[in-house]
């Protein structure tokens, strides 16, 4: 009994200490994540974090809690606007600003326009594009951008939010509407309740989850005791919220409000011939992927913890470069249309 209860003591210390060891360190204990009422998951403002992803990184919200430098809301008018929209690809936690494709494009786009060019990355990790059509009709158009660049891949074929979100759903007429459910569910009010009172928001077993749901942190822990499970998904269909979602936008585009773009990360054919049925312009970023990994160059593989992942420095300079190219005419198309 005695042997018991000092095991017992041993290791509630050892977790306080952890515990202790982790908040003084702040490596967890300002993770970047909150619940929003309106949006769900969303980012804490001015916020740095350590996080484990394919490799040690420090993230750095802005005063939006965006991934990127602070802006300020009103556009001015001589200013040329453009709006990042996207998963965590777009976010690009993984790498500091300056190696972002957002500061790259941004600094390429100002050195051949007088005008001056901002580019503003809205991407959320876990945020498909039914979440992101509901995030850019609430939020991103109050910033009035020129230009909106949607990041699509498989994840946007079909898949339901499976965390805390606000998301377009299909009501009985079919039609689009908002599903805002998980904010009546008692995980939603227990979620609050831990953000209300983060004593009982424990590091480390925040940092435990991190390890189970990142595949690249067993690797980081146990080289080469670990094995990687292969995943492989049967592709889905293309939805008909998706469908929907994209004709929406679609109008949007027609009506002038702004300049909507959309960017393929993956050879999804099904979605790139419904957008090119909709006659919207179409950046096809995996040409990029598999031009450099004919060249042994793999834009998705971290040489650290030996794992693949999202684009690494490499990856965000190619995708820069590819934006670029691509986009130029519609700036001079905004610029064109300002003077006439």
């Amino acid at each position: 009994m005695k042997t018991i209860t000092l095991f017992t003591f041993a290791f509630i210390l050892t977790l306080l200490f952890l515990e202790f060891f982790l908040r003084f360190t702040d490596s967890q204990s300002n993770f970047y994540w909150i619940y929003d009422d309106n949006f769900g998951i969303t980012d804490k403002i001015n916020n740095e974090s350590t996080l484990l992803k394919e490799t040690f990184s420090i993230i750095k919200t802005n005063n939006y809690g965006l991934n990127g430098p602070n802006f300020t809301f009103k556009k001015k008018k001589t200013d040329i606007r453009i709006a990042l929209i996207g998963d965590s690809f777009v976010e690009g936690a993984q790498v500091k600003d300056k190696y972002h494709f957002r500061n790259i494009l941004e600094k390429k786009l100002n050195k051949k326009f007088t005008k001056n060019i901002e580019v503003l990355n809205f991407g959320k990790s876990f945020y498909s594009l039914y979440i992101n059509y509901f995030y850019f009709k609430k939020y991103i158009l109050k910033f009035n951008p020129d230009i909106t660049i949607f990041f699509l891949s498989y994840n946007d074929y079909s898949s339901l939010p499976t965390n805390s979100y606000s998301y377009y759903d299909i009501d009985k007429n079919d039609s689009l509407k908002i599903n805002k459910t998980f904010f009546e569910s008692s995980k939603y009010k227990f979620y609050k309740f831990i953000q209300k009172y983060p004593f009982f928001n424990l590091s480390f077993l925040r940092l435990l989850n991190q390890v189970k749901q990142n595949d690249v942190k067993y690797h980081l822990l146990f080289d080469k005791l670990y094995s990687k499970k292969n995943d492989i998904k049967k592709r889905p269909n293309l939805s008909t919220v998706t469908k929907k979602i994209l004709s929406e936008l679609n109008e949007f585009n027609k009506r002038n409000k702004t300049k909507i773009i959309f960017a393929v990360r993956e050879e999804a054919t099904e979605l790139s011939n419904y957008i090119e049925q909709l006659q919207m312009k179409t950046i096809n970023l995996y040409d990029t992927s598999t031009d450099l990994e004919n060249k042994n160059l793999n834009p998705f593989y971290w040489k650290g913890s030996k794992s693949y992942g999202h684009w690494n420095y490499i990856g965000h300079k190619k995708i820069a470069h590819k934006l670029e190219k691509n986009i130029i005419s519609v700036i001079d198309q905004i610029i064109e249309n300002e003077v006439n």
